[in-house]
C-alpha cells in the first residue's frame, strides 16, 4: 500500500470553498518512502493523520465517545465562525499490484456510502469510467452487496478473519501501522475490540500472516464439524441405549416383520367381512330360510314396482277426467248466460242503440257476442252440440279405465300385503335360529376384531421403532461423513501449517526490534538508576517477544512496566518500526500494508537525541537496498531532526494552517482545482 495524495474539500454556509491538498509524491514521480508533516502545535497536523485514518474507515480508533452518531467531530465543522455545510475526504491509494483509486468520504456523515473511484488520481475523478459506491456499515442480520471493510481487504489482499464467531475489522489490523496521538501509552492502545476477547493478539497473527490465521475459513470449519461430530456422538449414544430395549435393531428387520403383520390383519378383515355378509354359515338350518327370503324380496320389489306403475296412471285418468268435466262446465255456463240474456228487457244495444236480436248460432260459430259484437272470453267454449256430446262420451271412457285399474292396483296391493306377511314370518324363524348361534358367532366375532387392534398396536410401536432407528441409521451415516470430512480437512492444514516459518518470522522480528531498541540507546536512557543496579549487560539477551500476546517480555514480565515514561516511548516506536521492518525483510509472505503512520511521537517524552536517532534510522531504511523502497513511513513532529525538504511533504511552518481558504483564481498546489 501507498498513499500518493490526500485532500479535504470543504464549503461553508456562505459557500466559501476551504481545503487543503498534500501529495506524498515527489514532483518528479518518485514515490517519497519517509514523509514528514512538518509545523508546530495547533496548525492542523493531527487533523491531516485523522482524515487519513477517517478516509480508512478508522474513525473507531479514536474511541467512540468522540464523535456521535452523524458527524465526526476532530473533522473540520467549522471555520472561521461559519458552519461547514460540505466536508469531504479524498484518499488516493496505491496496492502492491499496482491498482489506484480514490477514496471520498463524507466527514459529516459517517454512514454516507463511500465513494470509489477506479484507475484515476483526484485531480481526474470526474474521468473516472467505474464509479464503486459502499456501504460504509454493514446492516445487522442482512446479507447484501460488498461493504467498504469489504473492499479495504480485498484492495489489501488481507484476508477476512472469523474469531470466536465475530468478525475482525480492518479498524482491528491498523493499530499495528498507524498510531494516532492519542495512542502513546500502550501497544495497540487504541485499538477497538468490539467486545472481541483477545483482538489485539489475533491483528498481530493477521499483519504477520502467522500460521493461525492462514486457511482460517478451513479451519473455523474444521472446529465446527467437530462440535458437530461431537453432538452427533452424542445423540447416537442416546438413541442406541433406546434401541437396545427393541425386538428388532434394523430397519430392514422392521420392514419385514410389518410386512408379515399387514398381511394377517388383511386376513382378519377378510374373516370379518365374511361374517358381516353371512358368507360363513355357523348352520344349515340357516341357508332355505335365507335362500325363501331372498326369493320374496325380489317378487314383492317386483310388486312395489307395479303399484308405483298403476299409481300413475291412475292419477293420469283422474288429471283427464276433471278436464273434460271442465270443458262442459263451460258449455253449460255459456248456456245459462244465453237463457239470461233472451229474458233480458233489452230492444237495443246500450252501446250503438242499434235493435238487439240474440242470435244463439251466430255467438256459437263466431265465439262472439251478437250483442255488441266482443268475442266471448272462454276459449274453450264447444263450437257445436255434437262437441259437447264426443266429451260426454269420452268421460266416461275414462271413468271406465280408471275403476279397472284401481281394482287391478287393489289386486296386487293384496297380494303384497300377503307376501309382506310370509317375509315377516321367515324373518322370524331366521331370527330365532341365528338366536341359539349368536354366542358362537359373537365369541368368533370379537375375537377376529381383538387380534385386528393387538396387531394394529404392534404396527404402531413398530413404526415409531422404526423412525428410532432410521434415525439412529442416518446419524451413523453423518459421522462416518464428518469422520471422513474432518480427517481430509485436517490432513489439508497439516500440510499448509509451517510451524518452521512461524519461528523465522517471530525471531526475526524479536532481533530487529531489539536491533531498533538498542540503537535508541535504551538501557543507558530507559530505566531508572534505582532498577539498574541489578541489571547487567545481558539484558538484551534476556528480552523476549512473548509467543502467546507477541508483547516484549524479560522475565514474564511486560518490558515497559519497568521502565520510565521516554522508555516507554522508545520501545513503542521500536515495536512498530520494527515489525514494519521485519515485514520487509521476510521471505515469507506476510499481510502488512507497509506502511507506517505516526502522529506526533516528538511529543510523547521522546527527547531531541533520540528523536534525532530516529530520523537516523528511518533514513538508513530508504538507502537499504534490499527493502526495495517498498514502504512508506508518514509522521507529524514540529522538529525535523536530520530530515531536510527532500523528506517533508508538507511544511506548515510556525503559522501556516493546514485549512486554508481557497480563492479564485489564485493559483493553487490542488491539481483538481488549478
Amino acid at each position: 500500500m501507498y498513499i500518493e495524495a490526500i485532500k479535504i474539500d470543504i464549503t461553508t454556509e456562505s459557500k466559501k470553498k476551504y481545503g487543503c491538498y498534500v501529495s506524498f509524491v515527489k514532483e518528479d514521480g518518485e514515490k517519497r518512502q519517509v514523509n514528514l508533516i512538518y509545523g508546530k502545535n495547533n496548525l492542523g497536523k493531527s487533523t491531516l493523520i485523522k482524515s487519513i485514518i477517517y478516509a480508512l474507515n478508522g474513525e473507531d480508533l479514536y474511541g467512540k465517545s468522540t464523535w456521535s452518531d452523524t458527524n465526526f467531530p476532530p473533522i473540520m465543522k467549522v471555520i472561521d465562525g461559519e458552519a461547514v455545510i460540505e466536508n469531504f475526504i479524498y484518499l488516493q491509494i496505491i496496492n502492491p499490484e499496482s491498482k489506484r483509486v480514490v477514496i471520498r468520504r463524507d466527514a459529516l456523515g459517517r454512514e454516507e456510502t463511500v465513494v470509489v473511484f477506479q484507475d484515476v488520481d483526484i485531480a481526474d475523478i470526474h474521468k473516472a469510467t467505474k464509479i464503486d459506491y459502499y456501504k460504509a456499515k454493514k446492516d445487522t442480520g442482512i446479507e447484501g452487496n460488498k461493504t467498504f471493510q469489504n473492499f479495504l481487504f480485498e484492495f489489501f489482499k488481507i484476508p477476512e478473519i472469523q474469531f470466536e464467531g465475530s468478525k475482525i475489522y480492518f479498524q482491528n489490523i491498523m493499530p499495528l501501522f498507524v498510531v494516532p496521538q492519542t495512542a502513546w501509552d500502550d501497544i495497540q492502545a487504541a485499538n477497538p475490540n468490539y467486545n472481541i476477547p483477545d483482538v489485539k493478539h489475533k491483528a498481530f497473527e493477521i499483519i504477520l500472516n502467522l500460521s493461525s490465521v492462514q486457511n482460517i475459513t478451513e479451519k473455523l470449519r474444521l472446529k465446527l464439524l467437530k462440535n458437530e461430530l461431537k453432538e452427533k456422538r452424542t445423540s447416537r449414544d442416546d438413541v442406541h441405549e433406546i434401541i437396545s430395549l427393541f425386538k428388532y435393531k434394523s430397519t430392514e428387520e422392521i420392514k419385514s416383520a410389518v410386512k408379515v403383520i399387514e398381511q394377517e390383519v388383511e386376513e382378519y378383515h377378510t374373516r370379518l367381512k365374511e361374517l358381516e355378509s353371512g358368507n360363513i354359515q355357523l348352520d344349515g338350518s340357516v341357508q332355505p330360510y335365507r335362500e325363501d327370503y331372498r326369493k320374496l324380496k325380489n317378487v314383492i320389489r317386483r310388486y312395489k314396482e307395479q303399484i308405483n306403475g298403476l299409481s300413475r296412471e291412475i292419477n293420469e285418468y283422474y288429471y283427464r277426467i276433471n278436464k273434460i268435466k271442465l270443458d262442459i262446465e263451460k258449455i253449460d255456463k255459456l248456456k245459462t248466460a244465453k237463457k239470461l240474456i233472451s229474458s233480458l228487457p233489452i230492444e237495443n244495444c246500450p252501446h250503438c242503440l242499434n235493435q238487439v236480436l240474440i242470435d244463439e248460432v251466430y255467438e256459437i260459430d263466431t265465439n262472439n257476442c251478437s250483442l255488441c259484437g266482443n268475442q266471448f272470453k272462454l276459449a274453450n267454449i264447444s263450437k257445436s252440440e255434437q262437441l259437447y256430446g264426443y266429451l260426454l262420451d269420452e268421460m266416461r271412457d275414462f271413468e271406465r279405465i280408471k275403476n279397472r285399474k284401481e281394482l287391478e292396483k287393489h289386486e296386487v296391493e293384496s297380494k303384497l300385503f300377503l307376501l309382506e306377511l310370509d317375509i315377516e314370518e321367515i324373518e322370524k324363524t331366521i331370527n330365532e335360529i341365528n338366536f341359539d348361534l349368536k354366542p358362537n358367532y359373537l365369541k368368533q366375532y370379537q375375537g377376529y376384531s381383538s387380534e385386528i387392534g393387538r396387531l394394529n398396536n404392534t404396527l404402531i410401536n413398530l413404526k415409531r421403532e422404526n423412525e428410532i432407528i432410521t434415525k439412529y441409521e442416518a446419524i451413523e451415516n453423518q459421522i462416518i461423513t464428518l469422520s471422513e470430512e474432518i480427517a481430509e480437512l485436517d490432513k489439508k492444514l497439516k500440510e499448509t501449517e509451517n510451524d518452521t516459518v512461524d519461528s523465522e518470522k517471530l525471531q526475526l522480528f524479536e532481533d530487529t526490534f531489539k536491533e531498533i531498541l538498542r540503537g535508541f540507546d535504551f538501557l543507558k536512557e530507559g530505566f531508572d538508576n534505582k532498577k539498574l543496579e541489578e541489571i547487567n549487560e545481558k539484558i538484551f539477551r534476556a528480552i523476549k517477544i512473548d509467543r502467546d500476546d507477541f508483547k516484549p517480555k524479560i522475565e514474564g514480565k511486560n518490558l515497559y512496566n519497568i521502565t520510565s515514561s521516554s522508555g516507554l516511548i522508545r520501545i513503542l516506536i521500536s515495536y512498530y518500526l520494527g515489525l514494519l521492518v521485519t515485514c520487509l525483510k521476510s521471505k515469507h509472505r506476510t499481510n502488512h500494508p507497509l506502511i507506517l503512520i505516526l502522529d506526533e511521537p516528538r511529543q510523547q517524552n521522546l527527547d531531541e537525541e533520540t528523536f534525532v536517532k530516529f530520523t537516523e534510522l528511518v533514513m538508513e531504511l530508504v538507502k537499504d537496498k534490499k527493502l526495495n523502497n517498498n514502504f512508506q513511513i508518514i509522521f507529524t513532529c514540529g522538529d525535523k531532526g536530520v530530515l531536510t525538504s527532500s523528506e517533508t511533504a508538507l511544511d506548515l511552518g510556525v503559522d501556516r494552517h493546514l485549512i486554508q481558504l481557497i480563492e479564485v483564481g489564485k493559483k493553487s498546489n490542488d491539481p483538481s482545482n488549478p
